[in-house]
């Protein structure tokens, strides 16, 4: 029997088995080829003509600069699951002073939308 010592075991902090969980369950249960939309999210312009509400967080600098960042809303504003995936596993690349509000907009998303579709519920609001 081969036995690893403790300081060569592997490990992951725990945000980041939660992130590669929900990824790896979504990719599961929703399937990894669907088309997110019709939209181009690798255009500037697209991601320009998003509402705020599209965002997980908008914020105005001092000087007044409109920040908005982890767009997972299209123009209609449904929930697009693959790019909300994605901004769930961003959130930890932001500045700590958005992390949190970014993190509780995002998840409220995941388990408005996302969550009920793993256990097999249609509608999330009976």
């Amino acid at each position: 029997m081969i036995s690893l010592s403790r300081s060569k075991r592997f490990s992951l902090p725990l945000p980041k088995i939660f992130i590669c969980l929900t990824i790896i369950l979504t990719i599961a249960f929703l399937g990894w080829g669907k088309k997110c939309s019709a939209e181009n999210w690798h255009d500037e312009k697209y991601i320009q003509s998003l509402p705020d509400e599209s965002f997980a967080v908008v914020d105005t600098t001092p000087e007044g600069i409109m920040i908005r960042l982890l767009p997972h809303h299209d123009i209609h504003g449904n929930v697009v699951i693959p790019k909300l995936m994605e901004c769930i596993n961003q959130v930890f690349t932001l500045p700590p002073n958005y992390r949190k509000i970014a993190r509780e907009h995002l998840l409220q998303d995941y388990y408005e939308f996302v969550f009920p579709k793993l256990m097999g519920q249609n509608n999330p609001n009976p």
